[in-house]
Protein backbone atom coordinates (compact mmCIF):
# COMPACT_ATOMS: atom_id res chain seq x y z
CA UNK A 1 0.00 0.00 0.00
CA UNK A 2 3.34 2.23 0.15
CA UNK A 3 6.13 2.24 -1.55
CA UNK A 4 9.76 3.03 0.23
CA UNK A 5 12.52 4.32 -1.21
CA UNK A 6 15.63 3.29 0.60
CA UNK A 7 18.09 5.67 -1.37
CA UNK A 8 16.33 8.36 0.27
CA UNK A 9 14.23 7.01 2.67
CA UNK A 10 10.81 8.58 1.20
CA UNK A 11 7.63 6.65 1.22
CA UNK A 12 4.78 7.15 -1.81
CA UNK A 13 1.71 5.91 -1.45
CA UNK A 14 0.76 3.47 -3.89
CA UNK A 15 -2.99 3.47 -6.14
CA UNK A 16 -4.23 0.50 -4.04
CA UNK A 17 -3.17 2.37 -0.48
CA UNK A 18 -4.78 5.71 -1.92
CA UNK A 19 -7.91 3.36 -2.21
CA UNK A 20 -7.97 1.91 1.18
CA UNK A 21 -7.18 5.28 2.62
CA UNK A 22 -10.02 7.10 0.95
CA UNK A 23 -12.48 4.25 1.47
CA UNK A 24 -11.15 3.07 4.71
CA UNK A 25 -10.88 -0.33 4.12
CA UNK A 26 -9.06 -2.00 6.87
CA UNK A 27 -5.72 -3.71 5.76
CA UNK A 28 -6.99 -7.03 6.51
CA UNK A 29 -9.37 -6.89 4.37
CA UNK A 30 -6.98 -5.79 1.70
CA UNK A 31 -4.91 -8.81 2.36
CA UNK A 32 -8.52 -11.14 1.51
CA UNK A 33 -9.10 -9.47 -1.82
CA UNK A 34 -5.83 -10.12 -2.84
CA UNK A 35 -5.84 -13.78 -1.82
CA UNK A 36 -9.46 -14.18 -3.80
CA UNK A 37 -10.05 -11.54 -6.28
CA UNK A 38 -9.88 -13.19 -9.95
CA UNK A 39 -9.69 -11.31 -12.87
CA UNK A 40 -13.53 -13.13 -14.38
CA UNK A 41 -15.32 -13.61 -11.09
CA UNK A 42 -18.90 -13.78 -11.29
CA UNK A 43 -21.33 -11.81 -8.82
CA UNK A 44 -21.70 -14.67 -6.31
CA UNK A 45 -17.78 -14.28 -5.72
CA UNK A 46 -17.65 -10.77 -5.50
CA UNK A 47 -20.28 -10.56 -2.99
CA UNK A 48 -18.58 -13.66 -1.20
CA UNK A 49 -15.46 -11.99 -1.09
CA UNK A 50 -16.97 -9.19 0.35
CA UNK A 51 -18.65 -10.88 3.32
CA UNK A 52 -15.18 -12.17 4.44
CA UNK A 53 -13.80 -8.49 4.77
CA UNK A 54 -13.35 -7.41 8.23
CA UNK A 55 -15.57 -4.45 7.64
CA UNK A 56 -18.39 -6.68 7.81
CA UNK A 57 -17.78 -8.59 10.62
CA UNK A 58 -17.42 -4.99 12.15
CA UNK A 59 -20.68 -4.37 11.18
CA UNK A 60 -22.62 -7.46 12.34
CA UNK A 61 -20.92 -6.46 15.81
CA UNK A 62 -22.40 -3.39 15.77
CA UNK A 63 -25.51 -4.81 14.88
CA UNK A 64 -26.09 -6.81 17.69
CA UNK A 65 -25.03 -4.99 19.72
CA UNK A 66 -28.37 -2.15 18.52
CA UNK A 67 -30.89 -4.93 18.62
CA UNK A 68 -29.39 -6.92 21.47
CA UNK A 69 -27.87 -9.27 20.63
CA UNK A 70 -31.31 -10.51 18.11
Amino acid sequence: MVNYAKNNGSFTITDLGRIAAKYYIHHKSIEIFNGVLGAHMAEEGVLSMISLSTEVSDFRQTLRRYTNGR
